[in-house]
């Protein structure tokens, strides 16, 4: 049997953490180890896992918040340390179905375990597709039966085979939240077919279920630097059809934030021309695995 880590990122989200966790320990499927990287909560959550006792989990406290791409980064590094066939990652908020896991094992299987990763097909809690985690396809939908091949996708629930993480490195710890999964599953996929796999759900446990919208935002405006800096870097290496997807959604949204109906206009403008200019400049190293 495959030995599985799976990897869960959280701050400040005890409940959600917990109905995770219980997902997680009893799935059909027994992963072999459960890491919790917590980024610098204070919500007793250090308190919660201690009680717990378990001895399947490995529990990393950060001094800081590093978001999740620094989360991702440290939990797969000690994913890897601890021996795992497989990596399983997710968020705190990712709420995976019992067989969730024994589905993407069962098609590693069926892919004689050549893939990049394979992601779950995520659902909200009204069991709709979950707006903010659609995989892109880059195939017609009847080549794998059960499988969609993919260019990229999120990190609610990819597993990850340890040899790729070892041939790609791991997430980019400096691009702190927003877009951190799509230049990693970007980087996965360009070097072995990755697959959304139909039948592996999970319940992505969110408020609304809304993409990322700058133009109908009001209250976290501020983050979306990230989102343009970090895409501007996945623009200048992934290719020219990412160059003009960048630029192209750019020219799309400042259109629509100055001419259609959006609040803070000049917070919003300003926020998307901050990120710009900074992904000029921004080129951080990507960290390998030491092996």
């Amino acid at each position: 049997m495959n030995k599985v880590t799976a990897v869960v990122v959280t701050y400040n989200h005890i409940e959600f953490l917990k109905k995770c966790l219980n997902k997680i320990l009893n799935q059909t499927y027994e992963v072999t180890n459960i890491v919790i990287v917590d980024n610098a909560s204070n919500d007793g959550t250090g308190r919660y896992i201690n009680n717990l006792n378990n001895a399947k989990i490995d529990y990393i406290k950060l001094e800081n918040n590093t978001g999740g791409a620094g989360g991702f980064n440290q939990g797969i590094k000690e994913a890897v340390k601890l021996s795992s066939d497989f990596t399983w990652i997710m968020d705190d908020d990712t709420m995976p179905e019992e067989d969730a896991l024994s589905k993407l094992m069962d098609m590693a299987n069926d892919l004689n375990f050549h893939f990049g990763y394979l992601s779950s097909n995520v659902r909200w809690t009204n069991n709709m597709p979950c707006l903010m985690n659609v995989p892109k396809p880059i195939t017609v939908w009847n080549e794998k039966k059960g499988a969609v091949r993919v260019s990229q996708s999120t990190f609610v629930s990819m597993l990850i085979p340890t040899n790729i993480i070892k041939k790609v490195g791991l997430p980019i710890k400096e691009f702190f939240i927003w877009n951190d999964d799509t230049e990693y599953s970007l980087r996965i996929s360009k070097e072995a077919p990755s697959y959304f796999v139909e039948d592996s759900y999970v319940i992505h446990d969110m408020k609304v279920n809304i993409g990322v919208d700058l133009v109908k935002e009001e209250d976290r405006i501020a983050r979306y630097f990230y989102g343009y800096r970090n895409r501007f870097y996945i623009a200048k290496h992934y290719g020219w059809k990412k160059k003009l997807e960048y630029h192209g959604q750019f020219l799309l949204t400042l259109y629509r934030i100055l001419f259609k109906k959006s609040t803070h206009k000049f917070s919003k403008v300003k926020i998307m021309y901050k990120g710009f200019i900074s992904g000029l400049f921004f080129n951080p190293n990507v960290e390998k695995i030491e092996k």
